[in-house]
Parts: C-alpha cells; sequence; structure tokens
C-alpha cells in the first residue's frame, strides 16, 4: 500500500515536468544584479505549474504537521518542529514571494538562491540536534521473573538494536513492527523506552504475542542476537504454561531450530519433542560446527547450571574460541563473540580448532558435574544425546559425532556413555545386546557391514533378536529383509521394526502389504537393491538385517547373487547404517564363500550356541 501511494505521488511531479518541457520557454537577460529569466508560455500551463507547485508545499506542510503529532519522542519533535518552521520560512512564503515578485518586475534582487541555501542550512542543523540517547531500561527483579516484564525487555532490546539514525526512521520502524504484527495493542514507545499498556497479561495474551512475535522474526529473517533475547521470555512462558509452549513449538518449530532457541526452552526439557534438525545442511561447515555445539551449551546448560563461576570461566578460557564464550546461570548462551573470533582463525583451521576447544569444555562440565550429581549428569547427557542425533548428519560429517563421544568415553563411566542415546523402554543391557557377542560396545560396530554364518541347526535367530534390540535401544530405526513367515519374522515382529521387506518367489513387483510392510519379487535384484538404497537415503543410520544370502544365491544363481551383494556393500558403504547379512557356508562350494567373504568388514561363525570370530 505504501509502495502504491509513493508511486502516485510522483505523477504531479511528471505533469510538472511535462508541461515545463513542452509548454513552458524561459527568456533570459540581464539586470542590474546580473543574469535572470522569466518563464513564458501558455498561461493554463504557467498556472498549473504553479498549481502543482503549491500542492507540493501544502503536502510538505500537511506530512511534517503529521509527523510532530504522531510522534511521542520529544527529540524527533523537535527536528520535525525545525524542518516545519524552516520550510515555512523560506520555502512556502520565502521562495514563493521572491518569484512572484521576479514575476512582475524582473529587476527585482534575486534572494531565491539565499532562500534555498538557508534551507539546507536549516536542514543539517535538525539532522544534527541530539536530545538524551536511549539507553536500556533496567527491569527490577521482580519484573524480570514475569513473562510480562521479560516481553518488555525483549521489545526494548529489539528497539536499542535498530540502527540509529536522524529522521526518525529507527522509530517509525519499530512502531510499524508494532502495528504490523498487533502488539501495538499491548505495547508502545515513548522517549526511546518501550511500555506496556497494561499490567499483567493472562496466558492465552502472552501466547498470541509471542506467535506473532515469531512469524515476524521467521519472515524478516532476524539476526542471532534479535531471536536469541526471545528465549527468557519463551522460558518464562514455558515455567507458567507447559502445554502453550509446546503448541508454540511445534508451530515454529523450523524457525525455532534454525535460530537455536529450540534447544534452550526449559533448559533443554522440550528437545525430545524436536524432529532431525536440517538447518544445517547449506551453510559452511565452521559455521555449522559452533551452531552444532552452541545447541549442545542450550541444553545441557540448565543441568549445569552449579559449575557456572570461577572454574568454568577459567577452562573457557583455556582456548581463544571459547574464551569469548557468554554463558549464563539464566540459560543464555551467546556466541557472537566467538563467531568473530572464529573468522580470525586461518579458513583451512577452524573445524579442527573449533572442535579441540569446545569438545575439551564440553567434556570438562560433564566430568565436574558428575562429580556434583549424577542424577543432573545423567538427564544433561540424556539432553546432549537428543541433540546429536537430532544434528547427526552434519555432526558426523564434520567429525564432532565420533571425536565428542570419544572424548567423553575417557572423562565419565563407560556405562553412563553406553546409555547416551538409551531409548525409552530398553535396558542398559540391551544398549550391547549384540555387540557384547563381538566383545566390544554398540558404537564401534556403527557402519559395519557383518557377516553371520551360521546354519538351520543353530539357533541363530537369539543374534539376530539381540542385534535389532540393541538398534532399538540406541534409538535407531531397523529394516528387515526376509521370507513372510520366517522364523527372523516372528521372533522379531513385536520388537519395534520400522520395515519388514518380504521377498518372495510369487511376485514379480513390489507392493506394499502396509506403512510397515512390502513384498518384493525374490528374483529381481534391481527392485530389492532400489528398497535397500531408499531405505538409507531416508536415514543413513539405519540397521539392516538381511535373512538370509544363501536363499538368494540358490535362487538366483551364484553370478547374480554376488552382483547384488557387492551393490549392496557400495549403497552401505557411504553411510552409517550398521547391516546384518545371515549366510549358510555349508550349502556352497570353498570360492563362493570365499568370494563372499571378501566383502564383508566383520564375520563371526555361530557354532554349537557360540559366537567366534572369523574375521574382524
Amino acid at each position: 500500500m505504501e509502495r502504491k501511494i509513493s508511486i502516485l505521488v510522483l505523477i504531479p511531479l511528471l505533469a510538472y515536468l511535462l508541461l515545463i518541457e513542452s509548454q513552458v520557454d524561459y527568456q533570459l537577460f540581464l539586470t542590474e544584479y546580473g543574469w535572470s529569466f522569466k518563464s513564458v508560455g501558455a498561461e493554463f500551463a504557467l498556472n498549473s505549474v504553479a498549481m502543482i507547485h503549491f500542492g507540493y508545499i501544502l503536502v510538505v506542510i500537511v506530512l511534517l504537521g503529521y509527523l510532530i503529532r504522531r510522534t511521542k519522542n520529544s527529540e524527533l519533535q523537535r527536528k520535525y518542529g525545525v524542518l516545519l518552521i524552516t520550510f515555512i520560512a523560506f520555502q512556502a512564503i520565502g521562495v514563493s514571494v521572491s518569484n512572484a515578485l521576479l514575476h512582475q518586475d524582473p529587476n527585482t534582487p534575486p534572494v531565491g538562491g539565499v532562500l534555498y541555501f538557508l534551507t539546507f542550512v536549516s536542514i543539517a542543523y535538525a539532522l544534527s540536534m541530539k536530545g538524551s540517547r536511549a539507553t536500556l531500561e533496567m527491569v527490577p527483579a521482580e519484573l524480570a521473573k514475569k513473562p510480562e516484564g521479560a516481553f518488555r525487555t525483549f521489545l526494548q532490546q529489539l528497539y536499542d538494536l535498530m540502527p540509529e539514525d536522524k529522521l526518525g526512521q529507527k522509530t517509525f520502524k519499530f512502531i510499524g513492527f508494532l502495528e504490523e504484527t498487533g502488539l501495538g495493542d499491548y505495547a508502545f514507545l515513548s522517549d526511546g523506552q518501550v511500555w506496556l499498556k497494561t499490567g499483567d497479561l493472562s496466558s492465552s495474551q502472552l501466547v498470541e504475542i509471542t506467535d506473532k512475535l515469531l512469524a515476524y522474526m521467521k519472515r524478516i529473517g532476524a539476526r542471532v542476537e534479535i531471536s536469541d533475547r526471545l528465549l527468557s521470555v519463551l522460558n518464562l512462558i514455558y515455567s507458567r504454561s507447559e502445554p502453550d509452549i509446546v503448541s508454540l513449538v511445534k508451530t515454529h518449530e523450523d524457525y525455532l531450530k534454525k535460530s537455536d532457541i529450540a534447544y534452550g526452552i526449559g533448559g533443554g526439557d522440550l528437545v525430545g519433542l524436536l524432529t532431525e534438525d536440517e538447518s544445517l545442511k547449506n551453510i559452511e561447515n565452521w559455521e555449522a560446527c559452533l551452531k552444532i555445539y552452541r545447541r549442545i551449551l542450550l541444553a545441557v546448560i540448565g543441568n549445569a547450571r552449579p559449575l557456572i563461576g570461577s572454574d568454568f570461566e577459567r577452562e573457557m578460557n583455556k582456548s581463544a574460541v571459547t574464551s569469548s564464550l557468554r554463558v549464563t546461570r539464566e540459560g543464555q548462551v551467546g556466541f557472537e563473540a566467538t563467531r568473530r573470533r572464529t573468522l580470525e582463525i586461518p579458513a583451512d583451521k577452524r573445524v579442527e580448532v573449533i572442535i579441540d576447544a569446545f569438545n575439551a569444555l564440553i567434556c570438562w562440565i560433564f566430568e565436574n558435574l558428575y562429580k556434583i550429581s549424577e542424577k543432573d549428569a545423567e538427564e544433561a547427557l540424556k539432553k546432549f544425546g537428543v541433540v546429536l542425533k537430532l544434528n547427526r548428519r552434519r555432526a558426523s560429517e564434520l567429525g564432532i559425532y565420533d571425536s565428542l563421544l570419544t572424548c567423553l568415553s575417557t572423562r565419565i563411566p563407560q556405562e553412563i556413555v553406553q546409555t547416551l542415546f538409551l531409548a525409552d523402554g530398553f535396558s542398559r543391557k540391551d544398549v550391547n545386546a549384540f555387540s557384547r557377542y563381538l566383545r566390544t560396545q554398540s558404537n564401534q560396530i556403527v557402519g559395519k557391514k557383518i557377516l553371520l554364518e551360521t546354519s538351520p541347526t543353530e539357533n541363530y535367530e537369539v543374534y539376530v533378536t539381540a542385534f535389532l534390540k540393541e538398534a532399538l535401544a540406541n534409538g535407531e530405526r531397523c529394516i528387515v529383509f526376509t521370507r513372510r513367515n520366517s522364523s527372523i519374522y516372528r521372533e522379531s515382529s513385536e520388537l519395534g521394526v520400522s520395515h519388514f521387506y518380504y521377498l518372495s518367489p510369487d511376485t514379480s513387483r513390489l507392493s506394499d502389504l502396509s506403512k510397515t510392510q512390502t513384498v518384493l519379487p525374490l528374483y529381481d535384484i534391481t527392485q530389492i537393491l532400489n528398497a535397500l538404497d531408499n531405505a538409507v537415503k531416508n536415514d543413513p543410520w539405519v540397521w539392516i538385517v538381511f535373512d538370509n544370502m544363501s536363499d538368494l544365491i540358490l535362487s538366483v544363481g551364484n553370478k547374480t547373487a554376488y552382483r547384488f551383494l557387492r551393490h549392496s556393500i557400495e549403497i552401505l558403504a557411504s553411510v552409517k547404517a550398521c547391516s546384518l547379512f545371515l549366510f549358510h557356508p555349508e550349502a556352497h562350494d570353498k570360492a563362493d564363500v570365499s568370494a563372499v567373504h571378501g566383502l564383508f568388514d566383520v564375520i563371526v561363525s555361530l557354532k554349537q550356541g557360540a559366537i567366534q570370530s572369523v574375521k574382524a
């Protein structure tokens, strides 16, 4: 609407220029005061030009008067007042009278240039006028603990962070923000200070306000230092009404994750509600690195509040990167200075320096928190695990995932680290349900391609079930390729497997039986490979069971089955998926067994109820 009005204002100017160009001429002549000119032309054209000129003068006077009445900022009122008075004196009266006298008598002294000079001087004077500088109001502690105080403080900080100006664009931009978001019903600006129109705000009013703020901040792409200041408002609403804040998180989840705020609400209590975070996909590695560590700190700092003090500061100061952190007991984690400090590091060294610095700090936090309170340490670790999982793709690509877990395992008890990603409904024993048979731990078999050699007489279902339990206990998805109604299906159907793919000799095309069950043609390895490829693309960390390779070899032939197996291993090699392939070596000759062995990282053999390592 404003843009349309601005364009309409130009129409008289275009008519003015057109009339001057086509209907008005100027005669130059010498007077006793120097050269002067006189406009000549049709009376209609000259009158029209004069009317347009006076029209613009009137518009400027009305606009300046409107601005003086509208603004509540006394400094701006003085500036607009000077502009109005000098414009009336020098332009509306001075220039108009001077032009009229010159039109009547060309020998009249030309003072128009002097009047324009005085106009520009008055504009410069108005711009240079300064009142008392608006400062951020210190909100009393008892008010700051109320959502109303936090809301008012946020609005004040938002206003103070806007760039300074000369003619009040900052004030009008802020007033426009209040009107656009509907917050003008609750707050107003006076002399650089934000005030609430009402005292206490109801929960519904606070939710409505915050909803509008979040929508606005997402639309304008609010800077980090602005969005950060909204966290205190969200935390106070959370303390008053958890269902309301949950609703807001669901509505604005993408923006809250992108701005990192979601990880700090309630001291990380709501991270379990979030879906996988894709907001780090298209940003530079070093910046993604910083944001992952910031998200971890936002989620755990609430539990680590007792550690914040001189020891914490000393630990931060061990690295130039972490020394610029701003961490408060209220759960705020400021990274603005850290980001600036990071930019001073050579580009090819930034990720390495960031990882080393923050791994040391985070491990120190958990080590010392565990000494103070095992309960707080375990709660913080659970949130830490959720944050890592939500950002796992990027954390894994950058080397944060493995390096941070390795660092933690040297600072706190192993059994605590092992339960970092423990899913609800599972015990600590389930975390290494399968890997303990390999005399290792779950994080050591991530991404491994495992061949389990067995025979129909062995109770191999126990080990496959242990493999699936371990995956699910660590919060991973599982998919199983098997025959319909096989013993593997019967043993695992109640565990919570994400998807079963049934290999059937009686079909030639893929068909979905349900959201979690699909039939694939046994003789078409292309369709089986497509299903496997789609599964790992959707979740690179998925755990896979293939039951069984011997059946496939005997059904499609050695060459086709080997080609399938080689392509499967290639698909799995590029991701973190852990896979278990069942194989009956006694059903094949030595050459076939040797060819299959060459494709796997780990080979174990089940004989007489015991697991033996063949290749590790």
